[in-house]
């Protein structure tokens, strides 16, 4: 393997292999009608206040590149936020 994501990909199509199998419509409608309904999220993103709520991940390393950045405290670094406690915030790192 050349890196570790493609490591990573090699032993999940293995994994995913050996579990797959065919499923009916009907079983995937009664597994459907049986699973409680996801949460919109734009609608986790409104407040009923009319402020923005944010939802924050930090990614510090990457399968495939390692390390991305040094720890450190989000909202000094990025001053995206006032609030006390960030409800969401999105970031990708390439």
């Amino acid at each position: 393997m050349s890196d570790k994501l493609t490591e990573i990909m090699a032993w999940k199509r293995k994994e995913v292999a050996e579990r797959a199998r065919p499923v009916s419509l009907e079983d995937l409608a009664t597994l459907n009608s049986r699973l409680p309904r996801p949460v919109s999220f734009a609608r986790a993103l409104r407040r009923e206040d009319g402020t923005l709520a944010v939802i924050a991940e930090i990614k510090r390393r990457s399968p495939s590149a390692g390390a991305i950045a040094a720890p450190s405290p989000p909202t000094p670094t990025w001053g995206v936020t006032r609030a006390p406690q960030p409800q969401a915030i999105a970031s990708t790192t390439t």
